[in-house]
């Protein structure tokens, strides 16, 4: 599941754990403690919203001499955001099962309401996709099992 309500806990975290490790560098202090605020800090009214197009303006203006994040800005864009990182998250997991000798099959087109009352998760969550795990049948189950081609999918730089 995605939140976009959860920032401040998960960056703590982090910043405690480089801390015990005695990692806590100026460039992590500066990434967790001023650009993630910055970025992932959004308010019911959308004043903060305001306020980083204001700001977007002149990010714009360095971003032209050098690479520079350029959001998110809106609700919206931080929604998306935290919906990729889940997904990361996601495959990462189902790369896991894989070294462990399982299959899945990550799914969306799912009752998200009906998850999210089964798991019993609040009007913040986001459901990103949900699993079918186990051993895969080597015939598959709809036919032959393939892939679309990379080049389709795949950009090389």
């Amino acid at each position: 599941m995605a939140r976009i309500d959860t920032w401040k806990r998960n960056r703590d975290f982090i910043v405690e754990e480089y801390k015990k490790q005695n990692k806590f560098i100026p460039i992590i202090n500066n990434y967790y403690n001023k650009l993630i605020p910055f970025a992932y800090y959004h308010d019911r009214f959308g004043i903060a919203g305001l306020i980083k197009r204001i700001v977007f303006v002149f990010i714009n203006i360095v971003g032209y001499f050098k690479p520079v994040p350029r959001g998110p800005i809106y609700k919206h864009e931080l929604f998306e955001t935290v919906t990729k990182t889940t997904a990361l998250a996601c495959q990462n997991f189902m790369m896991s099962l894989v070294a462990e000798g399982f299959d899945s099959c990550p799914m969306e087109g799912f009752d998200e309401k009906r998850i999210k009352k089964i798991l019993k998760l609040n009007w913040k969550c986001h459901v990103v996709m949900i699993f079918g795990i186990g051993k895969a049948d080597i015939k598959g189950v709809y036919g032959e099992r393939f892939r679309i081609d990379e080049d389709l999918v795949i950009k090389e730089v």
